[in-house]
């Protein structure tokens, strides 16, 4: 394995990239309130296309705050006493002046609050926030763990926003309007083999997500935007995911929980280590999900005429 490719968050950042002043009129004294952009970077960034699901399992609470206690100014949110733990799935594509990049990622995250009483945060039941009934936009996810297949997605997730983002791998077979008969998803990351790895090695999983969908009760839901958390220089980082298009969502009923699972694999991981500590305690409760729309479509073939065989 490549030193590096496979990085535990845990493990000392990269070297910082030097901070840019945030204004003209800023000073070394005035905290800083954007992040700083590396050289090569602009935001914000425009996604060319994207494909979300959001697994979403209630977890202990006991299980889930020790994950927290690295972000200042946030605490671990409870719905009916019980944390909740994101398994999201995303699948990307960006434009830019040369090249096309794609990026499968996948972020493990939980929703917090702000801790301060200058904030309070509303309190609702899981129904009603899985469908966007939060209207403050208070409620955030904390990203816990992100693996992706493109490094420079990678990179630019470490330097914009303090995500714990890795190289990994995937294996997936999800539905897609080009792939009609695919009717349930399933989701595998795996470590990313370096260049000295024998040929016939296998990766070794950090985690498989599977899930039925049809049939449940699907609502459309307002989740956009989608405020996102992670921690650079020891302060706590805020985004806005603005999703351009319709979403929806669903609550699992009770009786139904075997249709969402997620399991921690083998590969020796951070990630891997939490979500195995976590298991025990998981229970699938609710879905979100986005889809952006095609810009596009292109119709089947016809012949002009309809006599077999005829030339010019």
């Amino acid at each position: 394995m490549a030193p590096g490719l496979l990085k535990d968050p845990r493990d000392p950042p990269h070297p910082a990239v030097p901070l840019e002043g945030t204004s003209a009129m800023s000073s070394s004294s005035a905290p800083r309130v954007f992040t700083a952009l590396p050289e090569g970077l602009e935001m914000p960034f425009h996604y060319a296309s994207l494909s979300s699901l959001w697994l979403w399992f209630s977890a202990d609470v006991e299980r889930v705050a020790p994950l927290v206690r690295h972000a200042p100014g946030v605490h671990l949110q409870a719905f009916g006493g019980r944390a909740l733990v994101a398994f999201n799935f995303q699948r990307y594509t960006s434009h830019h002046d040369s090249f096309l990049k794609t990026t499968t990622e996948v972020e493990i995250n939980t929703v917090v609050a702000p801790a301060g009483p200058a904030e309070p945060a509303p309190s609702m039941d899981l129904e009603a926030w899985v469908h966007g009934g939060d209207a403050t936009r208070r409620l955030a996810q904390l990203r816990l763990h992100v693996p992706a297949d493109n490094p420079f997605a990678v990179w630019a997730g470490q330097q914009l926003f303090g995500e714990p983002k890795f190289v990994a791998d995937f294996r997936y077979r999800v539905p897609s309007l080009n792939a009609r008969e695919v009717r349930d998803y399933t989701m595998t990351v795996v470590e990313r083999l370096g260049e000295g790895a024998p040929r016939d090695a296998t990766p070794r999983v950090l985690c498989e997500a599977r899930a039925r969908l049809d049939g449940l009760a699907w609502r459309p839901a307002a989740l956009s935007p989608v405020h996102k958390l992670a921690v650079l220089d020891g302060r706590t980082v805020t985004t806005a995911w603005n999703l351009l298009g319709l979403s929806d969502a669903a609550v699992i009923p009770a009786s139904e929980r075997d249709r969402v699972t997620l399991t921690a694999g083998d590969a020796p991981h951070a990630m891997r280590d939490d979500l195995a500590a976590l298991h025990a305690s998981l229970v699938p409760v609710a879905v979100q999900r986005f889809e952006s729309a095609p810009v596009a479509v292109e119709t089947r073939g016809w012949f002009l005429s309809a006599t077999e065989g005829v030339s010019r």
